[in-house]
């Protein structure tokens, strides 16, 4: 009886193991969003954490240096860019004793240096992992274009400013002054509009691919942004429109431009689009692989996401450090459009753009 029951009982059809796997597909399809948001998320606070630990460690090299580590230290190619001088302070110290420095950063003997970067440098949002390397520029401060050194994905806010006052403003850690032990120094009350509310670092991912609103333009920069030199100089390269990672305003009174991926490209800029964040990691504009925003860090040790539709001049604002304008730290998660309180009667209650204020 009990082997007559056994030949009788039912198994699965094949319509219903058929419907079984579409429910399990549609319950993967609906959860991959979802781990890949939280995914995003977890990458995104990481890189934030990494931008928390430079400014924690400015702050640190500031209390005991009596200044922040200023960007081109004395001349040539033995100069230290701003995270050499904080491998004390980011627990990488052992990454500072591979440094020979009575050699130029390009010799042979300091290639283990070069190629050993403390890991805070690079967001885990970049394609090409934590190793990625490029060549430097030829020049002072260079590594020259046939030594290799790591990228890093945190560029200085190190170009000067066009603004729209007429005005240029230098960068936040530009050269400093020489103290009594020979160190070249940014003091902190130069920083007059207030250290919550300028920014030192943002992110410029990618190097040294070049990406353009998301997609590999297929060229590589291979120069600058090299964790172990000069973050380029204040002043900018190329012909005079192309000078600024950003201007305030051109002849044609546009706002928001940014410097384009490559030499095919001009004339296509940030402007075009509406926005200056994640158009282009060229010439350190700043650029990310997150969704919405970048990461920037501010001189009073803060790290912000800031929305990728901040109105560009806002964002300028908040990149110089003694241009008197009134931009804070709030205004970089949501300034998308003017508010009234900007508005400048004197100027029929234009923006600082030349726009209404509605």
């Amino acid at each position: 009886m009990s082997k007559l029951n056994t030949l009788n009982r039912k198994g699965f059809t094949l319509v219903e193991l058929l419907v079984v796997v579409l429910i399990i597909g549609i319950l993967i399809a609906l959860l991959m969003p979802a781990v890949n948001a939280a995914r995003a998320s977890a990458r995104r606070a990481q890189c934030s954490n990494n931008l928390k630990q430079i400014g924690l460690a400015q702050l640190n090299f500031e209390q005991a240096m009596g200044g922040f580590p200023a960007n081109h230290t004395n001349t040539g190619n033995r100069d230290k860019a701003p995270f050499v001088q904080l491998l004390p302070y980011l627990d990488a110290a052992n990454i500072l004793a591979l440094y020979d420095s009575s050699k130029d950063i390009s010799a042979a003997e300091n290639q283990r240096f070069r190629l050993s970067a403390p890991p805070c440098i690079t967001c885990p949002s970049t394609p090409g992992g934590k190793i990625r390397t490029a060549y430097g520029s030829t020049g002072p401060g260079s590594i020259g274009t046939t030594t290799a050194a790591q990228v890093t994905d945190y560029a200085l806010i190190h170009k000067r400013i066009d603004s729209c006052d007429g005005k240029s403003y230098g960068t936040p850690l530009g050269v400093g002054s020489i103290n009594s032990t020979g160190a070249n120094l940014i003091a902190v009350d130069s920083f007059t509009d207030g250290t919550s509310n300028t920014i030192l670092y943002h992110e410029h991912a990618g190097l040294p691919n070049n990406y353009w609103l998301g997609k590999n333009t297929g060229t590589t920069e291979n120069t600058a942004y090299l964790w172990v030199g000069w973050n380029s100089a204040p002043a900018g390269h190329g012909a005079s429109k192309f000078t600024y990672w950003c201007f305030f305003e051109n002849s044609g009174n546009e706002f928001g431009w940014s410097m384009t991926t490559n030499a095919s490209n001009y004339g296509k800029r940030a402007g075009a689009i509406g926005r200056l964040l994640n158009v282009t990691n060229t010439t350190s504009a700043p650029y990310s692989f997150h969704p919405a925003g970048c990461n920037a860090q501010f001189a009073d040790g803060s790290v912000h996401f800031i929305n990728e539709n901040i109105l560009p001049t806002i964002y300028q604002y908040l990149s110089a450090k003694d241009d008197g304008e009134a931009a804070i730290t709030e205004n970089c998660v949501n300034m998308v459009k003017w508010t009234t309180d900007w508005a400048d009667p004197a100027n029929g209650n234009m923006a600082p753009d030349g726009t209404t204020v509605n």
